[in-house]
């Protein structure tokens, strides 16, 4: 417990780090961080190649969805057709209009729902080297 004759305490000095290593240029920074803890840089590109291929994973997987989804689109297409077809052999056209109409619906449904997902989730996409080339220069 403290009395109000104690000395109070003085506030912790001013990280030094902090003002030197902002006025360095982006190099010697460099050299100073590998001084400080080697391997830094070695660390820093591995985590960038990393992050590359899980772009690239990620760019194939997303490409492999859009062609499985195009292939069964079609399947779906091809297979309302071949009922129709067979319901106005079989007498009954009425029921073409439900062959054609509610699955053309659903995947209506599907189709806005994907491209809407897309564009929202897909846009915040960028990879790292994207967002460091399209950052505005901080040392002007």
């Amino acid at each position: 417990m403290t009395t109000s004759g104690d000395r109070l305490p003085t506030p912790a000095p001013e990280w030094p780090a902090a003002a030197v290593w902002k006025d360095l240029s982006p190099l010697d920074r460099a050299a100073k961080y590998e001084a400080v803890a080697p391997a830094t840089h070695a660390h820093y590109m591995a985590e960038d190649a990393a992050l590359a291929r899980h772009e690239r994973r990620l760019a194939w997987a997303n490409w492999g969805l859009r062609v499985a989804g195009l292939v069964l689109g079609a399947g779906v297409v091809a297979g309302m057709i071949l009922l129709s077809w067979h319901a106005i052999d079989a007498g009954q056209p009425q029921q073409v209009k439900w062959i054609i109409g509610t699955p053309t619906v659903a995947l209506a449904g599907i189709f806005v729902t994907g491209k809407a997902i897309n564009a929202s989730v897909g846009g915040r996409s960028t990879s790292t080297a994207r967002r460091r080339s399209e950052a505005p220069d901080r040392a002007a």
